[in-house]
């Protein structure tokens, strides 16, 4: 039987796959026409088999393809929550404000914000019925901590709510965020709405996020300096809150904040580790294989520590792929067996695929992979020093590219300082790794010593001083770039065309890196720069009131705050705008035709010499919105995020019977009008 299908290259298939599940995102698939499909493209696949003609490859390739396609759409749809017929959703009526009586089961706590806890729930029963699915619970801070761990279950009354879509223009989508995690409602609840029964079953994700929370209280006694501690709860356990935010910053803008997040890169360097303490295995028979299993084991027994986080899930997959491809002593590509771990886990949860963790890993290790045996072939050196610092150079080099776009895309920054500080900060995590499990291990046994806690100490406050003194050259750090999810496939596409370009230096592949830089530059120059618009903004901002007129590719802002803030800055990346001008508020302003007054908590709104077309009421003014109405006769009212919900909902009530229109930014979002250019 000819083989040939089963030679299909895996990075193909795998391409295949992420292709079906980004169009089973995009358009809804009857599952009966997928599951056809399906049959369809196996059928095709067995018929191939029995021929030898080139006819029946291509068919047995185009099948092969066609299969990973729906496999994809098939997967995405099974993962969806509402699949279920169990989902709680089912039960739950859109904008339905009634509480529910609702049973819960912590799955593992989340990055608390500063007036709540908060934590991934499993719904288990809804009023009377059984049911499934996740919601994130926020518990209202107060004086004491809920002291809540995973597997617990709380009985709570309380409405579900659904995740808000952001206010602002361009703003980070938390709602598509928390869907790509299964998540569609949350709950908020105050300190003592909850009653708490200890669970007497154990789930293997509870039991790795308890055994992280009582070794981060152990972490806690550790007799280092509080930054060490935070140092080694996020090098080790994945938790990077404690660390304190302008070392944070300094990492971000010298390009190495995936350092402080245990990734690919801290699984890579303790794998080098336990392989080299392994190594006295292969001088006995079979010690290969053996070496290999104990390697997986390691790895996985590491990632139990870390509480199974989804992204040291991924990257120890990825690693134990790896490793098992080493034990079975087989010649296989590296490419090949990447593609193999991120097939499976994309099987298994084809919402990893718009995961910022997942796409980045794998685009620096497929850099790495593709780029390293190019850059070995343009220099070496033969001091092994020299080669040591030099192959952390290209490796750091060949990872950036990789992910480059990604960066730009998610980020828009480009820090140009990652060359200098990868250089010592590889190293540096390195040391700091081997020390760090040595640290714990003396620490956790009671058994302290002072010389490798104050070398962690001193060695941790070398990087960081080196990593801050890096940040200085801030004239290498480019931030607030544009760059939208065409320009990031494009560059991709451009990068592809210039490797094979300089592979093979022809005029064909020439033209072609040529024709993808015009339509890379057309597309720029139609995004952000052909169509030049004019608008004003009321943007929503909780207890506080920030206007903006953009003009070109200038915006003004109108705001009590001397800085722009955060959301201003991703509407100015967005839409590819230049510069930021910011203005103290006035009452009155001018919005095309229409005069615009602003009334705020003193009430005042007597302009009888001015006619008032719009009124924007902010930080809730006590007045009689009728009798204003009566007064100013507005066309419009609009209420910004400075003002109570209360209030905003009876002025809408007002506004519908007497026939005004009104716009509420916390429930409609930012208010934008068309302006003329001038």
């Amino acid at each position: 039987m000819p083989s040939h299908v089963f030679k299909y290259p895996l990075p193909k298939l795998t391409l295949g796959l992420v292709a079906g599940i980004f169009a089973s995102k995009a358009i809804e698939w009857p599952l009966v026409l997928v599951g056809a499909a399906i049959a369809v493209a196996i059928a095709s696949i067995i018929l191939s088999q029995c021929f030898s003609t080139i006819r029946a490859k291509i068919l047995g390739h185009g099948a092969a393809m066609s299969l990973v396609f729906f496999l994809g759409i098939f997967s995405h749809i099974m993962h969806h929550p509402t699949f279920s017929s169990k989902h709680y959703s089912h039960w739950v009526t859109p904008n339905q404000d009634a509480p529910k009586q609702l049973f819960l089961r912590l799955k593992k706590p989340l990055k608390p914000t500063a007036y709540n806890w908060r934590y991934y729930a499993e719904v288990v029963r809804l009023d009377s019925q059984h049911v499934s699915g996740k919601i994130v619970l926020n518990i209202r801070k107060d004086s004491i901590n809920p002291d809540l761990n995973p597997d617990d279950k709380l009985a709570i009354y309380a409405p579900l709510k659904p995740i808000e879509s952001p206010k602002n223009l361009h703003s980070f989508n938390y709602k598509k965020f928390l869907q790509n995690q299964g998540v569609m409602h949350q709950l908020s609840i105050m300190s003592d709405d909850y009653l708490v029964f200890s669970s007497s079953k154990h789930s293997l994700l509870g039991m790795s996020a308890t055994l992280k929370i009582q070794l981060e209280k152990q972490i806690d006694q550790f007799p280092v300096s509080k930054t060490a501690q935070a140092f080694i709860k996020a090098l080790f356990l994945g938790n990077r809150n404690e660390i304190p935010e302008n070392i944070k910053m300094d990492y971000k803008n010298a390009g190495v904040l995936h350092v402080l997040a245990l990734s690919g890169l801290h699984i890579g360097i303790l794998l080098l580790l336990f392989r080299s303490i392994l190594t006295p295995l292969l001088v006995i028979k079979y010690g290969k294989p053996i070496r290999s299993v104990l390697l997986v084991l390691a790895l996985w027994g590491f990632a139990m520590l870390t509480g199974l986080s989804p992204s040291i899930v991924r990257a120890v997959s990825m690693f134990s792929c790896f490793a098992i491809a080493d034990g079975l002593n087989r010649k296989t590509s590296s490419i090949n067996t990447l593609s193999i771990s991120a097939f499976a886990l994309l099987m298994i949860n084809p919402n990893y695929s718009l995961d910022v963790g997942f796409q980045l890993s794998y685009c620096a290790v497929l850099g790495i992979l593709i780029l390293m045996p190019e850059l070995d072939k343009l220099w070496t050196f033969k001091s092994k020093l020299l080669e040591f610092f030099n192959a952390i150079f290209k490796v750091s080099l060949a990872a950036q590219l990789g992910i480059l776009p990604l960066g730009l895309y998610y980020f828009h920054q480009f820090s140009a300082l990652f060359f200098l500080a990868n250089l010592l900060v590889v190293p540096g995590l390195m040391f700091l790794l081997y020390l760090g499990i040595f640290v714990l291990i003396t620490n956790l046994s009671n058994e302290p010593i002072g010389l490798l806690n104050l070398g962690f100490d001193n060695g941790l406050k070398l990087m960081n001083k080196y990593i801050n003194w890096i940040t200085t050259w801030d004239g290498l750090i480019l931030d607030n770039i544009a760059f939208d999810a065409i320009m990031m496939g494009l560059s991709y596409l451009l990068m592809i065309a210039l490797f094979w370009f300089f592979k093979t230096k022809t005029y064909s592949k020439l033209v072609r890196v040529l024709l993808i830089i015009v339509v890379f530059q057309g597309y720029y120059v139609w995004r952000f720069r052909s169509r030049p618009k004019a608008e004003f903004v009321v943007f929503h901002k909780t207890k506080s009131t920030v206007l903006g007129f953009r003009e070109g590719l200038t915006l003004t802002t109108y705001q009590r705050d001397s800085l722009p803030h955060s959301f201003v800055e991703d509407y100015v990346v967005g839409e590819g705008l230049l510069t930021i001008e910011i203005n103290p508020l006035k009452p009155l302003y001018r919005i095309s035709n229409n005069n615009l007054l602003l009334v705020d908590s003193l009430g005042i709104y007597d302009f009888k010499s001015t006619t008032i077309d719009w009124v924007l009421l902010r930080h809730s003014p006590k007045i009689h919105l009728e009798k204003l109405i009566e007064t100013l006769r507005p066309k419009r009212i609009i209420a910004d995020g400075s003002n109570y919900k209360s209030h905003a909902d009876l002025w809408r009530k007002t506004c519908k019977n007497l026939n005004i229109k009104f716009h509420d930014t916390a429930k409609d979002g930012a208010f934008i009008f068309p302006l003329k250019l001038n």
